[in-house]
Order: C-alpha cells, then sequence, then structure tokens
C-alpha cells in the first residue's frame, strides 16, 4: 500500500524547505522557533529586496493553501489552525523590516547599527535592552490578523489570494512607548490599515517602499 502524507505533514516539510532553520536542522514544526535563533548565531542578518520577499511570500502562500484546504475539510482540528498560526508567526524571519524614526535615534544613542540587522531574540543582549523596556519588535500586521485573513477566504481561497494576504507582512522596530500608544489606540490585534493606524498615533517610519502602502489601497 502507498503511504500518503497527510495535509499537516506536508505543510510540515514546506515550512522546513522554506525556513533557514528547517532547511539546516530538519526538525519537526513544533521546534523550528528555538532552531532558527541557534542556526542563526553569529551569522550577518540578510535582510530581504521586495521582489526576495514576494518569492519567499509565495513559498508561503503554497503552504498557507494546504493548512487551509485541510482546516476546511477539518475545521474542529486544532493542529491544523496551531500550524497555520504558526506560519503567520514566522514569516517575520522573512518580511521586510521598518525601524520608526524615534527607535532608530534611541538605537544611535545606545550605539547600536542599524535596528533592521537585529532580530528580537538579540534584544536582550545584543542590543543591551535586557527587560525589553525600551525596544518593541512589532508585527506591522498582527499575527492574529493574519491568520484569520487567510481563514475568512474560505472556498475563494487561491494561491494569489492568499500570496496578496502574506505579502503585506513586516516587522517594525519601534519603542516600547509607541507600542502602548498603538495599544492605548485599539490597535494591538486588528489594523484595517497598519500605515495609517501608525500615522493615528504619530509613528514615523523609516524604509517603507514607495509601493508598500499601496498593497492596501492607501
Amino acid at each position: 500500500m502507498l503511504y500518503a502524507p497527510s495535509s499537516e505533514q506536508l505543510a510540515n516539510k514546506h515550512l522546513q524547505q522554506t525556513s533557514a532553520a528547517g532547511r539546516r536542522h530538519r526538525l519537526p514544526l513544533a521546534l523550528a522557533t528555538e532552531a532558527r535563533y541557534v542556526g542563526r548565531t553569529g551569522e550577518q542578518l540578510q535582510l530581504l529586496t521586495n521582489s526576495q520577499w514576494d518569492e519567499e511570500a509565495r513559498h508561503l502562500a503554497d503552504v498557507a493553501l494546504l493548512l487551509l484546504d485541510k482546516h476546511r475539510s477539518h475545521p474542529s482540528s486544532t493542529v491544523t489552525r496551531s500550524l497555520l498560526r504558526h506560519l503567520c508567526r514566522e514569516i517575520e524571519d522573512h518580511c521586510p523590516r521598518y525601524v520608526s524614526i524615534a527607535a532608530r535615534d534611541r538605537a544611535a544613542a545606545l550605539g547600536l547599527s542599524d535596528l533592521r540587522e537585529y532580530h528580537w531574540d538579540e534584544q536582550p543582549h545584543r542590543m543591551k535592552d535586557h527587560g525589553r523596556e525600551i525596544f518593541h519588535w512589532d508585527h506591522f500586521v498582527p499575527v492574529s490578523q493574519l491568520q484569520r485573513q487567510l481563514e475568512e477566504q474560505g472556498a475563494l481561497a487561491t494561491q494569489e489570494r492568499t500570496f496578496g494576504i502574506l505579502r503585506r507582512a513586516r516587522i517594525a522596530w519601534i519603542l516600547k512607548a509607541e507600542d502602548e500608544d498603538l495599544t492605548r489606540r485599539g490597535f494591538r490585534s486588528h489594523r484595517d490599515n497598519p500605515y495609517k493606524a501608525y500615522d493615528d498615533v504619530k509613528i514615523s517610519l523609516l524604509h517603507v517602499h514607495d509601493s508598500d502602502p499601496d498593497l492596501w489601497g492607501h
């Protein structure tokens, strides 16, 4: 009898292939978070261009489609939803990064280089922010929002629509105080348009490509 891998196993394989940690260690998905930190230790972070990011986002869209198909056929599966949420979170390793002007200025005062070169796990030591009280690694499009938008496609989910959702993902290094402002204004887990949300709380961003806001029809 031929063995047919499940959608979860296929998605796991795709995630391993599209993540640096997965390619290097071939670990189960549940261990990917820890592995990516170990695998990147001592390496120079490579920032993707917008075209490179689009290519990565298309790979991730293929993974997401597998998971969404499984979710529709077995909506009670907590494993499938957990894998989908993991994808929406781990996208942080690939997507472009912004830096707020205020965070840039604070980093310069601390003798830090371009904040885009730092990852969340490097914050306590390399960034000299031991209690994570100065800077905040912000999912520009909240993880829960990405997952919700993917699931809300329902039977209309296609590779192109899924890609269109995932390619909006960005990470922004901002100040902790700026993150608190976003939370106070109700932008913690949902932002109809993240660029407008940041504008509303007067957070100015660096490294925004001219075409980025067009992804939101802004």
